[in-house]
């Protein structure tokens, strides 16, 4: 929102709902003016202002007229959206500006006495008016941590006014049989603050009153853990009350509650359900893990390596025990021997949690395969041999027949060269495959050659039979001046669009699948819930702009590309007709629209252009449209 410093302001009234203990107050400003109230509270109270030659100040006042402040060293008036939070803890003020603390001082009470609240001036009375620009204000009820901080800055149009829900619970409303030995949980929609799970807003009910047991919290699942079992037949009733907040401070906006019954005692022993190797299993390579899958979750505790054991029938291999979800894994200190027997065992000291142990010993036998003396392979390689038009900031790539020895993998056995000079960069591997990522971009119009040397061994030992070669040659034109985001979406698998013109402004894929593009690869839209983030980045907030895509459609409206809030965007619309726009910080919008229709299921190249005082709109090159326009604003939600 724009305030033009000499009487625009947000009359926020006088709600006993702000007048706070502990307080934050956070909001994104850009300005040039020296002085001016982002946000205050009157009478006494506190306030985020512009003061002092364009440095930030954070305030409050306590019931004797005393003012402590913090306020920051250096001023922030260079007309640039920075971030500024205060926040009071009950005993200090602190100021923080774009993440970083930069400023506090000791505080007293904090006192409210009559008046009003406001954005852009002094509470409920005229003046300190604010001059430029205002995003994203938010006020809560709790002193943010540092890390709360950061996560505001990272995330600009994530200001979080939506109450947590609790999404899941266990055991379920009205489930019966419940084991006696249960955990109760509940799993929220968002993060909490977990200061405010505790047992006076977690409880649970067995109708005689509130039972015993401990609360924790962590990620976004809250644990009540009785003292001692549930009772058979009792039907108990879990309460989180409206005292629970998430980070943002935000409460249930109800009690919930839920019900469920214990059952009877299980008195069923756990059974082995599933093991890797399998029983009887032949060629088993030297390198694997043995594991049981159990029927049941089973004690942890009774995992070890005197339960689960295994020997090559007379010797007991050592190795190491763990357990996760319901198998047990055993894990050598060393590879096994080629072409043995071996015998795992399960024994009935394994319980599980409510005390039933295996009611016999369990046990299976494998055999190791033979000694590999085949040479890897290469497979593929990406880029592929001669390769042409390769994109100068992607990774090289090479895909092996089987596993390596990941240490055999470095830059003196995976190396590339444009023909003499040979190109930084590091080596990685992961499954099969290892990658090649140079330091900086590549050169355009430039012949590459990769190789992979016989250094490069399996896990056997073997080695590559012989170097292997390939070469591949890069895009030929250079990107325009002032390429801040290019996605060509040639990438075919995953969920991320790599961004092409070195900015590093990678766009998150949700739903859209890949497919044959205008050239090349391209990504599909359905229309419905599909779409690409690119978040939120500086480089994408340019006062001059200009977009560029391709398109098929047959759709008669939908958003191409488009920044928020205000902002720009090249958009379908009115049955077809392309628009490109933006908007100023006056919130009025200035398009350029297309004449005709183009949504005839036939690829068309669509580029929106602005000078600075011009929209233009060029459709398979030819301009089609354009009109004046004002100076482009753009707030601070996200690219998509």
């Amino acid at each position: 929102m724009s305030f033009d410093g000499i009487n625009d302001y947000v009359d926020l009234g006088d709600p006993l709902s702000l007048q706070l203990g502990n307080v934050s107050v956070s909001a994104w400003f850009k300005t040039t003016a020296t002085s001016g109230v982002i946000v205050r509270k009157r009478a006494y109270g506190y306030g985020l202002d512009v003061w002092s030659s364009g440095r930030i100040s954070f305030w409050i006042y306590n019931s004797a007229a005393t003012l402590f402040r913090a306020s920051s060293p250096l001023a922030y008036n260079d007309n640039v959206w920075h971030h500024a939070v205060g926040v009071y803890d009950g005993s200090t003020v602190k100021l923080y500006i774009d993440g970083n603390q930069v400023a506090s001082a000791s505080a007293g009470t904090i006192f409210y006495g009559a008046g009003g609240i406001a954005i852009g001036r002094d509470g409920n009375s005229s003046g300190s008016y604010f001059g430029g620009l205002l995003d994203g204000v938010s006020i809560y009820d709790q002193a943010l941590s540092s890390q709360d901080v950061m996560n505001l800055f990272n995330n600009p149009g994530l200001f979080d006014a939506t109450p947590p829900t609790v999404s899941a619970t266990s055991p379920a409303n009205n489930e019966t049989g419940v084991e006696l030995n249960s955990p109760v949980t509940a799993t929220f929609s968002e993060t909490m603050n977990a200061s405010t799970i505790n047992a006076a807003t977690f409880t649970v009910n067995s109708g005689n009153g509130h039972i015993d047991g401990t609360v924790s919290y962590s990620g976004v699942v809250a644990t009540f853990t009785p003292t001692s079992n549930l009772t058979y037949g009792v039907t108990y009733t879990a309460t989180i009350a409206t005292a629970v907040k998430d980070a943002a401070g935000n409460a249930l906006a109800a009690n919930y509650t839920w019900s469920f019954t214990a059952g009877p005692p299980d008195m069923v022993p756990p059974t082995v359900s599933a093991t890797s190797p399998a029983a009887d299993e032949m060629g088993v390579t030297i390198y694997d893990s043995i594991t049981a899958t159990f029927s049941e979750a089973v004690d942890p505790t009774t995992i070890t390596t005197a339960t689960f054991s295994v020997t090559d029938g007379v010797t007991p291999v050592t190795g190491t025990v763990s357990y996760t979800g319901t198998t047990a894994t055993f894990t050598p200190a060393s590879s096994l021997a080629y072409a043995t027997s071996y015998t795992a065992t399960i024994t009935t000291g394994v319980t599980d949690p409510a005390g039933n142990a295996m009611a016999l010993d369990y046990s299976w036998g494998f055999t190791t395969g033979q000694p590999d003396v085949s040479p890897p392979t290469v497979s593929t390689t990406s880029p592929a041999n001669n390769e042409d038009n390769v994109a100068v900031n992607g990774a090289i790539t090479v895909t092996f027949s089987e596993a390596m020895d990941a240490n055999t993998l470095t830059t003196a056995t995976f190396s590339l060269t444009d023909g003499v000079t040979p190109v930084t960069g590091a080596v990685s591997y992961t499954g099969t495959t290892a990658t090649f990522t140079p330091t900086g971009s590549l050169s355009y119009a430039t012949s590459y050659t990769a190789t992979v040397t016989t250094g490069v061994t399996d896990l056997a030992g073997n080695a590559l039979g012989a170097n292997y070669v390939w070469g591949f040659t890069t895009t030929a034109v250079a990107p325009p001046q002032g390429l801040q985001a290019y996605y060509t979406f040639d990438e075919g698998n995953g969920t991320v669009a790599n961004d092409s013109s070195g900015s590093g402004n990678n766009g998150a894929i949700s739903g859209a699948t890949w497919t044959t593009g205008k050239s090349e690869g391209g990504l599909s839209f359905d229309g419905i819930n599909d779409y690409v983030d690119l978040g939120n980045p500086l480089s994408l907030q340019p006062g001059n702009v200009s977009v560029s895509a391709w398109f098929k459609t047959t759709a008669t409206s939908g958003v191409i590309v488009r920044k928020r809030a205000y902002g720009y965007g090249l958009d379908i619309v009115s049955s077809g007709r392309i628009s490109f726009w933006i908007y100023n910080s006056a919130g009025t919008l200035f398009r350029a629209q297309s004449p005709l229709a183009y949504n005839n299921n036939v690829w068309h190249h669509a580029v929106g252009v602005y000078d600075g005082s011009t929209v233009k709109l060029y459709i398979d090159g030819n301009q089609v449209a354009s009109a004046s326009a004002g100076t482009i604003f753009t707030g601070r939600e996200e690219l998509q």
